[in-house]
């Protein structure tokens, strides 16, 4: 089993739309066995995944999986371990963080065989859920808007991701910087343009040329709304939208070893 992590620690950037519909990529246009472990309290990816019942709701919560060192979780081809109040609580317990991280860390070794990959989205702290699923996924991306204060949190992701690889997690790859919900406007123009400067070597270049983004559209925020994939919203729109966002998925899974290129040049196609 292969592990992703969504992650960023500004919030607002679109991780949660971003980790749902990149496991439905994984889930519907690969058939992979899909875990996808919501530690965000307010639940988005959950409902997004399970509104049609696209994935099935486990019955052990993402937050058992720090409590319990026994946690188990049901197989089946798309699976989400729901968000809940109790992951907030979580980094109250500092005497406990080490067995929580350690609980966390087991969990998703344990259950690799029941999966083919587990896509982690975490709340935008850094706390110890964060901090676990550093430590535990085998890959990282990090999506980011085009603003300042998101900029700057790249340097702190990377500086924690740094910090794991140097440890406790030295097989984690970082894949790189996702820009999101990016507009045609002077503003983010010049903002990609700093993110180029000064982070080139952390964006996902793409086998076509150029780096993996994605472009501001509604379709997404109406996809996540209604529960299901962008491909398969009624709209237009969406699936023009579609065309434009499967390089980038494409090419993350085949980072990380779920997708080979001649599928990869099949599904972009759309053969």
């Amino acid at each position: 089993m292969k592990s992703i992590l969504i992650t960023n620690r500004k919030g607002g950037v679109g991780k949660s739309a971003i980790a749902s519909q990149f496991a439905h990529y994984l889930a519907d246009k690969l058939q992979l066995r899909v875990l996808f472990i919501d530690l965000d309290s307010q639940r988005n990816s959950t409902k997004a995944l399970t509104t049609k019942q696209a994935a099935m709701l486990s019955t052990t919560n993402a937050a058992e999986v720090f409590t319990n060192r026994n946690a188990t979780v049901e197989a089946g081809r798309f699976v989400v371990m729901p968000g809940s109040d109790e992951l907030d609580l979580l980094d109250m317990e500092k005497e406990r963080r080490n067995e929580l991280a350690g609980n966390f860390k087991s969990f998703i070794s344990r259950i690799g065989g029941q999966f083919d990959v587990c896509v982690i989205d975490t709340a935008p702290t850094h706390d110890i859920r964060m901090k676990s699923a550093i430590i535990s996924a085998d890959f990282l991306v990090a999506p980011t808007q085009l603003a300042q204060e998101a900029i700057d949190g790249i340097r702190f992701l990377v500086q924690s991701v740094t910090l794991a690889k140097g440890s406790l997690n030295p097989n984690l790859t970082f894949i790189g910087i996702l820009p999101n919900q990016v507009m045609d406007t002077p503003f983010h123009k010049e903002n990609l343009a700093i993110i180029v400067q000064h982070f080139a070597r952390l964006l996902i270049a793409l086998p076509s040329g150029g780096f993996a983004l994605i472009r501001r559209t509604t379709a997404i925020e109406e996809s996540q709304a209604e529960g299901v994939p962008i491909w398969k919203h009624g709209k237009t729109s969406a699936r023009d939208a579609w065309r434009k966002i499967e390089p980038s998925f494409a090419h993350i899974a085949a980072t990380m070893g779920v997708l080979d290129s001649q599928t990869q040049g099949v599904n972009q196609h759309g053969n």
